[in-house]
């Protein structure tokens, strides 16, 4: 017997430690931080996309402004 079972409340501490130091939980500790990690690196990935699909829809518009400038005017227009 070590000098700490002698002393109340010690045993209790001990079994707390051992427990908090098991690998299981452990194991289980990191598995909850890497999944917090990929939800996180999926919503930056869909604010990434969000920002993609954005750009590509401006590309397409200013290419669609582009072609209504080169193109030339109505006869209608043209008269009014």
């Amino acid at each position: 017997m070590g000098r700490n079972d002698r002393v109340p409340g010690a045993a209790v501490l001990r079994c707390a430690f051992e427990k908090a130091h098991r690998p299981r939980d452990r194991r289980r500790a990191h598995a909850e931080a890497r999944a917090e990690a990929l939800e996180e690196a999926a919503k930056l990935v869909e604010d990434m996309g969000a920002a993609v699909i954005a750009s590509e829809a401006a590309a397409k518009l200013r290419a669609l402004a582009a072609d209504d400038e080169d193109t030339p005017p109505h006869k209608d227009k043209a008269a009014a």
